[in-house]
């Protein structure tokens, strides 16, 4: 009776360090898309320059791993794609709307635009002896980031091939979590300016 008890001990406490392994496994293999949610999810009182600094560097990453994640449109698709938004005719809109290399083009569009735009924000975030102009653009950067997500994703993930990660991160939810992230990063490098 005594050895199955300290079996069953030895097992559960087996048991109890995998799991305590596992979960500290899965805190440093956290994706950017998880990162971003995590930093942009902080009360207020947090969003100092520091933080704001790796948020950005985080959303980078977020950006740059959505990139990697879409599918593309070829050369060809892109062309068809460019010429049905100029053609003025309201059918051939309609139908490129609902097709999913707009859809794609749209998502790439609008990540590559984070990207750009977060990478400006960290050349801004890094500049010597900022100035109270340089934390009026820090939060000019951070405002528009949320505007370039302030658009419903969904409809066009929905047509585009990708995996359940990449589509939960595009999702209307985690997208207001990012944006009210960015508004109160703005808002604070705003507070900066009046230090």
């Amino acid at each position: 009776m005594k050895y199955i008890g300290r079996c069953r001990a030895m097992i559960a406490a087996a048991l109890v360090a995998g799991c305590v392994a596992d979960e500290s496994a899965a805190q440093n293999s956290k994706s950017a898309m998880d990162e971003v949610i995590d930093f942009a999810s902080r009360a207020q009182p947090v969003y100092t320059a520091d933080f704001r600094a790796k948020f950005a560097h985080t959303l980078a990453n977020y950006c740059q791993e959505v990139l990697k994640a879409l599918p593309t449109n070829t050369p060809a698709e892109d062309a068809w794609v460019t010429a049905e938004e100029k053609s003025g005719n309201g059918a051939k809109i309609q139908r490129l709307i609902n097709s999913k290399e707009y859809s794609r083009s749209a998502l790439k569009n609008t990540f590559t635009e984070c990207k750009d735009t977060t990478a400006l924000l960290i050349q801004i975030q890094q500049l010597p002896n900022k100035t109270a102009t340089d934390s009026r653009l820090e939060a000019g950067q951070f405002i528009q980031l949320a505007l370039n997500f302030n658009t419903f994703l969904e409809p066009f993930s929905s047509k585009v091939e990708l995996n359940k990660d990449v589509k939960f991160a595009l999702g209307d939810l985690h997208l207001h979590v990012v944006r009210t992230g960015l508004l109160r990063a703005a808002w604070e490098a705003l507070q900066d300016v009046h230090q």
